[in-house]
């Protein structure tokens, strides 16, 4: 039932957001619902027992996000962002080379399977406008 009522809640909600509101409120909504899966996916695999870094994984899915609503004229500032912040983390956080690679391939995966597929909204919206 705790389900009807959120689809009846949430349907008039998304519909009105697609079809009536600004590219921004269609990107935040995006962004929340992006940032949502990532934490799932973050949650998943450290159910398995690789932790990866979450945190820097969130960040990074939210400035993939913001370069494709911006046409993906900061996908290159965004690799070498990615690149620095997952050597950072691995330098702070970790003493063990192969956990670490392991950290960083699971974070880079999900940052580009979860948030680079769902980027893709955005982008398509923008080109309706």
């Amino acid at each position: 039932m705790k389900r009807v009522l959120t689809g009846i809640v949430a349907v008039p909600i998304v519909v009105g957001i697609v079809y009536y509101g600004s590219p921004l409120l269609f990107l935040l909504f995006v962004a929340a619902v992006t940032l949502m899966g990532v934490r799932e996916y973050f949650t998943i695999i450290d159910r398995t027992g690789i932790s990866g870094f979450p945190i820097h994984g969130i960040i990074l899915s939210f400035l993939l996000l913001l370069s494709f609503y911006f046409n993906g004229s900061f996908m290159m500032e965004w690799g070498l962002i990615a690149s620095v912040t997952l050597f950072a983390a691995w330098f702070f956080h970790e003493d063990n080379v192969k956990v670490s690679i392991d950290q960083i391939s699971f974070t880079l995966f999900g940052v580009l399977y979860v948030a680079g597929l769902g980027d893709f909204f955005p982008a398509s919206h923008c080109l309706a406008w």
